[in-house]
């Protein structure tokens, strides 16, 4: 298992997973990308195998850059109490200590369904992670 944190800006992420993928020699069908989403209530969990970028500027492009959606990606909810125009400085921003139970249980979560991608496969990770209460 290879884990890469890109330190291009999120909206220019793609590049970095492209050039890693093409750097170690690493097909499409076994790449997860992990993001935050704010349209998931904060600790909810999301494994996909493939599909749009909900409006994650991430997950747009890595598929611009990937030249498909047919990847999976690991959506981390992180809620949406926020401003208007206040949208980078809360995702950007740390947990509450109200929030930080809730966070840190999604985190181990969202760890234990990476290894068990690796170990069984995407698609019994996901009955694990999705169903998976905070």
């Amino acid at each position: 298992m290879l884990l890469v944190k890109p330190t291009t800006f999120m909206n220019l992420s793609g590049r970095a997973v492209r050039d890693v993928m093409q750097f170690y020699k690493v097909e499409l069908s076994d790449i997860c990308i992990i993001a935050d989403d704010i349209a998931l209530p904060l600790g909810k969990l999301r494994l996909r195998l493939a599909g749009s970028d909900g409006g994650h500027n991430g997950l747009a492009s890595c598929i611009l850059e990937l030249g498909s959606d047919e990847f999976a990606r690991l959506r981390c909810g992180v809620g949406n109490d926020f401003r208007p125009g206040e949208q980078s400085r809360y995702v950007l921003s740390k947990f509450k200590t109200t929030e930080k139970i809730s966070a840190d249980a999604m985190t181990v979560i969202a760890a234990e369904g990476c290894l068990d991608s690796v170990r069984l496969g995407f698609a019994k990770a996901m009955n694990t992670v999705n169903v998976a209460e905070k």
